[in-house]
């Protein structure tokens, strides 16, 4: 049975000697020792960042609740080097995984699965996706998002097409950081396209959306960095505050959201479209938020934004208005006009 290290430090147990430590005291200071190779770690977090080095926040990849890594060795301060796949990284283990103890066996299947295989195929997504409509469901496609929210409009949209649609927390193994840095939002989501597309060789697509303001100075424009001001990712709550304040500033923000959309079904069909379709109607973010706060998590400027037709706030427009001015049935269109040239064999 494995023998959990993080039941150790609770107790205090080893070597049958009581003992009070940091939870995250080295590796290297406790019982025997640490032994490379004998010990793993496993994602407990819904997701973290493994970084390329340890004093550094460029990130090697993200990985998701479950995945587990073999530990290399112990760096201190909670921080683990781990193997991911032919290369090395670092994991802040505090409040983000478990490390344990295995045997031989156990920590050879770790590295067999940690090596990612050439292709990867649907029964390395989450089985029970997939047992649900195994039956009348021709399309199968990963959303390249981890946007709960995002997943779950897009699955409703989809809905009517038969065109099942997993997301990048559905999947079993480790998920790599794509690169968000186009100047366009169909630059980004032809980016994100492409790195899930290369890492799991299954058909794919991702979404990207900008953000304008009339009237409003080139460096105050959100563009494709909605969530991203002064070099800082915004959580729900400081979105708010930030674009409320704006709004306060220019006496109301006259906006609408450019949208993107790339699919991959593999290097010979590619399809994407960032035309007026995807884009929204125009629309207000006042500085006064909805007096229900944030409803939709992972949507929070639905709070703040404004239909200039009838003067509600989308939190109050019936889901059909709402996929009217937001341009929501934009990716349905897209996929509508596309959906009769899927090879069979590609889904």
């Amino acid at each position: 049975m494995r023998k959990m290290l993080g039941s150790l430090l609770k107790a205090g147990a080893v070597c049958g000697m009581l003992m009070v430590m940091n939870p995250f005291t080295s590796l290297a200071a406790i019982g025997p020792g640490f032994t490379a190779g004998t010990y793993v770690a496993t994602i407990t977090a819904e997701s973290v960042n493994i970084n390329k080095s340890q004093d550094s926040e460029e990130v090697l990849m993200t990985a998701k609740t479950g995945n587990t890594y073999e530990v290399l060795e112990d760096m201190g301060n909670g921080w683990m080097k781990v193997r991911v796949n032919d290369s090395e990284g670092f994991l802040p283990v505090s409040g983000n995984a478990t490390v344990e103890q295995v045997g031989e066996s156990e920590m050879a299947e770790v590295r067999t699965f940690d090596e990612l295989p050439e292709k990867l195929t649907y029964p390395a997504i989450t089985p029970t996706l997939f047992e649900r409509k195994k039956q009348g469901i021709g399309k199968r496609l990963l959303y390249g998002t981890g946007n709960p929210a995002k997943l779950s409009l897009m699955r409703k949209n989809l809905e009517q097409l038969q065109i099942e649609i997993v997301g990048l927390s559905d999947i079993d193994v480790a998920v790599p950081q794509a690169d968000e840095d186009g100047d366009s939002p169909l630059e980004n989501a032809r980016k994100k396209a492409k790195c899930y597309y290369e890492a799991f060789q299954i058909p794919v697509f991702s979404c990207d959306t900008g953000l304008y303001f009339e009237n409003v100075p080139e460096d105050k424009q959100p563009g494709v960095h909605v969530r991203r001001v002064n070099g800082k990712n915004l959580s729900d709550a400081e979105m708010l505050a930030y674009y409320s304040g704006l709004a306060a500033e220019y006496g109301g923000l006259h906006a609408y959201y450019r949208n993107a959309i790339c699919l991959i079904m593999d290097e010979e069909h590619i399809y994407e479209s960032m035309d007026e379709t995807f884009s929204s109607e125009p629309f207000l973010i006042t500085s006064v938020p909805h007096t229900d706060g944030i409803r939709r998590e992972g949507f929070p400027l639905d709070c703040l934004s404004v239909d200039l037709t009838t003067g509600k706030y989308y939190y109050d427009l019936d889901p059909a208005e709402l996929g009217k001015v937001a341009a929501e049935d934009g990716s349905r269109r897209f996929f509508e006009k596309i959906t009769g040239i899927f090879p069979h064999n590609m889904l």
